[in-house]
């Protein structure tokens, strides 16, 4: 965001948001996105809904949101050929019933994912302009990192600092800044006997865990800074960076679970079809093919390859699930879910040893 303060005729009009984005490109769309949420949030303006680029579809109380496909099928407004650049909502619905007639519908999500101007894609370094911003994968994560060479410094000062990066945005919950060990309270809650006061150790500069600190809180060693960082990829990048990350956590898994020579290959996610979901991975192995992939919170492990590519050996697969027996997982004479890495190296090795 430049900080320009944009007068109405600036962000409602269909000449006004014409001329920002013309004039000033991929910052004019993040001045407008800024500005109409400041409108309608802040001093409750009533605004027009405008389709933008036939990619994100801005509404009467200033939010900005991004057209999406949910399924193959889908239509977003950018498929329609000679789109002007900026319509009205009503003008847009009156050119859809002419070019694909009743009974369609598109579907946005709740957020711009619009990259700032200054963001670069950190898997290949290049940046967006208004032509490809839409190519862009927003990716969200809960980071915890040491922070020695501040010891001594500041919050305020820390925040201020990773604020100032051009690539990731951080974000803070007041309630919940700084992890250690010394804060870590097991009283008992009285009005919840089976909670206590502060069991992982985080403090905030507000909150209920029985202690809170100030902005003006000098780091010591030891503190665990806690904060939401958002990074931008181009589409293709995520699922590049995605796909070497997942192909060499996957390799780990097999390795620690005592395989020795194994081959893995890249095939679709099994469990979402989104263009953000990592892929699958069929890996083949000495005794035969397995199929892995996250499916949420679990990894789910199929041995139905196993010895027998093109018929499934229910004999094997029944021999294999009683080695399973104590586990309260979802599990089949197909394939059983890991509660994450450390179990799956476990099952793994327990199929290994059984059919060396």
């Amino acid at each position: 965001m430049s900080g320009q303060i944009l007068a109405r005729e600036d962000f409602d009009t269909v000449p006004g948001i014409m001329a920002q984005l013309t004039s000033k490109g991929l910052a004019g769309l993040n001045n407008l996105a800024h500005a109409r949420r400041e409108a309608g949030y802040d001093r409750e303006e009533p605004l027009t809904d405008f389709v933008i680029m036939g990619r994100w579809f801005m509404d009467r109380c200033g939010n900005t949101c991004r057209y999406m496909r949910e399924c193959k099928d889908s239509f977003i407004p950018a498929d329609i050929l000679n789109l002007p650049m900026v319509m009205t909502h009503n003008d847009f619905w009156a050119m859809v019933k002419k070019v694909k007639g009743p009974g369609v519908c598109c579907s946005w999500s709740a957020h711009d994912n619009i990259p700032p101007v200054t963001a670069t894609c950190p898997w290949c370094n290049q940046g967006w302009d208004l032509h490809n911003c839409h190519d862009v994968y927003e990716m969200c994560d809960d980071v915890e990192f040491p922070i020695p060479y501040w010891t001594g410094r500041t919050l305020e000062s820390i925040k201020a600092e990773l604020q100032s990066d051009p690539n990731e945005i951080f974000r803070f919950q007041n309630e919940m800044l700084l992890r250690h060990p010394r804060w870590i309270d097991l009283t008992p809650l009285p009005e919840y006997e089976s909670l206590v006061v502060n069991k992982n150790g985080l403090v905030g500069v507000e909150g209920t865990r029985g202690v809170n600190i100030s902005w003006d809180y000098q780091v010591q060693a030891g503190d665990m800074l806690c904060a939401y960082r958002i990074r931008f990829f181009h589409k293709d990048c995520w699922r590049e960076y995605q796909e070497k990350n997942e192909r060499a956590a996957f390799t780990e898994i097999f390795r620690k679970a005592g395989f020795q020579q194994f081959n893995l290959t890249a095939t679709e996610n099994c469990y979402c079809d989104c263009e953000s979901c990592a892929p699958w991975y069929f890996v083949d192995t000495s005794i035969g093919r397995f199929l892995i992939g996250w499916r949420k919170r679990v990894i789910s492990i199929s041995w139905e390859g196993l010895h027998h590519y093109n018929k499934f050996d229910k004999v094997l697969g029944t021999k294999l699930l009683k080695l399973f027996t104590a586990e309260d997982v979802t599990k089949d004479e197909i394939g059983i879910h890991a509660w994450g890495k450390e179990k799956a190296i476990e099952y793994l090795s327990k199929i290994r040893v059984c059919l060396a």
